[in-house]
């Protein structure tokens, strides 16, 4: 019941934040202080759902959905505490629906199969750097979007549109900074995880080599901003590519071994 009721709570939350600052774009009279009390909130509620759902009674719960809760946690948490150095509001109009829309489908499509009785401190610091490094580096690839949308906008004199959009030059700031924390964490997440690493433990090999070729796409990236400057569109590319690899090595593996084959 409880479950049910932080499900509600944080899916409305979000909702309601991301539709009063829609309004309030529309009508160039963005109300900061509420997106950040509403979302800080949300929050709230969303970290009683993802406790609930992932840590039960029986064990920890890692199935594909839950994990995602948890990530989208992470990423509304990084999201909220960027405000305290470069607030970038058209974000949640993205990141909220979404965060709502994977509390609905945890709480309503997860049965709790996945559950392991003891991940032991190794594989949980393990999770605990994966998902800081997710939520980084999926923030900067919301980011990069915006820059894409941003582009495409200006070329085709859709003006309107740019109402919705930050300041190109606060979007593609922050975005590498993100990415630059976001990598270091990425390191570190795979470092962790080659301790642990197992052969035989089914799909482990296509995530650790997916997870090392989304890093290289990063780092690349990141050498292409200090080498020649690599901004905007091409960096924009470069950052939805890695994101994309990233997204494949942990969630693409996790669907085809729990939803194809079965397996935890």
């Amino acid at each position: 019941m409880l479950t049910t009721i932080l499900a509600v709570l944080a899916s409305a939350l979000y909702l309601t934040a991301a539709a009063l600052h829609l309004q309030s774009t529309r009508t160039q009279q963005a109300d900061t202080s509420r997106l950040v009390m509403l979302g800080l909130l949300a929050l709230i509620a969303h970290s009683g759902f993802v406790a609930l759902t992932i840590m039960t009674d029986s064990g920890t719960n890692t199935g594909v959905l839950p994990m995602g809760t948890l990530m989208m946690w992470a990423i509304n948490g990084l999201y909220l505490l960027s405000f305290l150095r470069r607030p970038v509001t058209s974000l949640a109009i993205f990141l909220f629906p979404v965060s709502a829309l994977t509390i609905g489908l945890t709480w309503w499509l997860s049965d709790g199969s996945r559950i392991r009785d003891n991940l032991g401190i190794g594989l949980t610091t393990h999770i605990a750097l994966s998902v800081i490094a997710y939520g980084l580096l999926a923030l900067a690839t919301v980011q990069a979007l915006f820059v894409a949308v941003a582009d495409k906008s200006l070329k085709n004199r859709a003006f309107n549109i740019m109402r919705f959009v930050p300041p190109l030059q606060a979007i593609d700031s922050m975005m590498f900074e993100q990415i630059k924390l976001g990598i270091v964490f990425l390191t570190l997440s795979i470092g962790s995880g080659l301790i642990y690493f197992d052969a035989s433990v089914p799909g482990l090999i296509h995530h650790t080599f997916i997870s090392v070729a989304a890093w290289a796409v990063f780092a690349i990236l990141l050498g292409g901003r200090y080498l020649w400057g690599w901004r905007g569109v091409i960096a924009s590319r470069w950052t939805v590519a890695g994101f994309l690899l990233l997204a494949l090595a942990y969630f693409g593996s996790k669907i085809v071994l729990e939803v194809f084959l079965g397996k935890v």
